[in-house]
């Protein structure tokens, strides 16, 4: 959902650490060498305050840094009972 509505709510439910992982992007985190606690440093950043909206995946996509010292971008949608992490990928 491309809305500014629900843009603002997969924020604040990644704020407030209220998120679920898909099946791929715990896949894509292993493949990565990438952790829930990278995923949680970079929602702890200033990268929530720049949302990208990707229309071909139709994702809220929010970059920024974890523990792992590079760029990694996680794709988010929101969905009827929350917010969803579809999948993680390198910058």
């Amino acid at each position: 959902m491309k809305s500014k509505e629900a843009c603002s709510k997969i924020v604040n439910d990644l704020r407030n650490q209220n998120f679920e992982f898909s099946y791929h992007a715990l896949e894509r985190m292993a493949e990565r060498g990438l952790s829930a606690i990278d995923v949680v440093a970079l929602i702890e950043s200033s990268s929530l305050d720049r949302p990208i909206w990707n229309s071909k995946n139709e994702s809220w996509n929010f970059t920024g840094y974890g523990f792992a010292r590079d760029l990694f971008t996680i794709a988010c949608v929101y969905e009827n009972d929350g917010t969803l992490i579809v999948t993680v990928f390198w910058e």
